[in-house]
């Protein structure tokens, strides 16, 4: 292994479960040659970094480079034998890197490998201070480091969305800065379910539900079940002007997918102040 020196702006935890999953599904279908991970810089002023996972598997036909980033599909499986995963890595993948505003592609040649990219934008390294400046320089507290660190601990917070690999992404998210999450699908029955004594500090739902309901009125049933205003973010990757006019009708705020981690936790920051004033 050679180190490289790079910086990304990503999540750390989000980023590493996309490169374990590539990583993962390059080592199972290489029964020969190698597996190798590289990074480079990218872009016309170099402002990205190039990651990727490459294999000399068998390859995949370019009229299945869309299916095999379909839930439960895998090309090598067709008994679907349990003991070689679910099909869900691929998806993850591909879903996590939306989350995080990257970049995903995939080269490939039947018989040669294949080669899967995530490009994430690169970051500044701060300058390595001298052993004498770092004496000098004044030590942070671990209080404030902790809030820097996790700026939602104590934070209760309820993801809704119908898609199980939105809520998975997003709780784990939301965890890594601390907070305690719940997660529903957008069921109607969803805020008999909610028990006042234990309401959450924070909803985060998806303004596109099944059952005839949406997040603007999921969301209402939601703070009438519990009798308070709790704060709500909605999250769509709907582009109809109408639907995000409605959206945007209480008041609540609207993230567009990708949703990029930055933005939301700026967002949460906000909206959760008056909680801590």
């Amino acid at each position: 292994m050679r180190r490289t020196g790079f910086a990304v702006q990503s999540d750390r935890i989000l980023l590493e479960r996309v490169l374990a999953n590539l990583v993962s599904n390059a080592l199972r279908y290489t029964d020969r040659g190698r597996v190798l991970v590289a990074a480079r810089r990218c872009g016309k002023d170099r402002e990205s970094i190039r990651i990727d996972v490459r294999d000399s598997g068998p390859g995949i036909a370019d009229h299945q480079r869309e299916a095999i980033f379909q839930e439960f599909v895998q090309l090598a499986n067709p008994e679907r034998d349990r003991s070689k995963g679910l099909g869900l890595g691929l998806a993850i993948v591909r879903r996590l890197v939306s989350l995080l505003g990257h970049q995903l592609a995939l080269r490939s040649r039947v018989g040669q490998g294949s080669t899967f990219t995530v490009r994430v934008p690169a970051a500044r390294v701060a300058p390595k201070l001298p052993a004498a400046a770092l004496h000098q320089a004044t030590p942070v507290d671990t209080e404030t480091r902790r809030a820097i660190e996790t700026p939602l601990a104590g934070v209760t917070a309820l993801v809704i969305d119908d898609d199980a690999l939105v809520r998975e992404s997003l709780n784990r998210l939301l965890a890594t800065w601390g907070a305690s999450v719940q997660t529903a699908s957008g069921d109607p029955g969803l805020p008999a379910r909610l028990d006042p004594a234990q309401a959450p500090d924070l909803v985060l739902c998806d303004l596109r539900l099944a059952e005839g309901m949406d997040g603007v009125q999921l969301v209402a049933a939601i703070r009438s079940a519990l009798g308070k205003p709790v704060p709500a973010v909605l999250i769509t990757g709907d582009t109809d002007p109408e639907r995000v006019r409605m959206a945007n009708q209480p008041g609540d705020p609207v993230l567009h997918k990708p949703v990029r981690p930055a933005q939301l936790r700026a967002l949460l920051r906000t909206l959760l102040r008056p909680r801590d004033a």
